[in-house]
């Protein structure tokens, strides 16, 4: 049956080994990108502070799937229901980020 590389068949290590770079440079950008908005909103007020706010909130929940994708901790059993972390992370960051949308488009239709 071949070697396992982390229960993924050998042949397909180097598509696994691929896809953790891909995760680890995700997570080191993501991080990066929050310490940037944070330190930019130090110097901001009002909402553009706000829309930025739900950016980096999306950003981070994005992140935290990036995370539960590399643990092994995938779904999330409720009673009879399973629902699973990684997707249920990215579309709570999707409404973050829809969110700081329609903020700045407030903004620009002040201005």
């Amino acid at each position: 049956m071949g070697d396992l590389l982390m229960g993924v068949p050998a042949s397909e290590g180097a598509l696994f080994s691929l896809q953790w770079g891909i995760d680890v440079l995700m997570l080191g950008f993501g991080t990066w990108a929050i310490f940037l908005i944070v330190r930019i909103n130090r110097t901001l007020k009002g909402k553009v502070r706000q829309a930025l706010r739900y950016f980096m909130v999306g950003i981070a929940l994005s992140l935290l799937a990036v995370i539960s994708s590399l643990s092994s901790y995938h779904t999330l059993a409720l009673g009879s229901a399973t629902i699973e972390i990684h997707r249920t992370l990215m579309a709570a960051g999707f409404v973050c980020f829809v969110m700081s949308v329609m903020r700045f488009s407030k903004l620009l239709e002040h201005a």
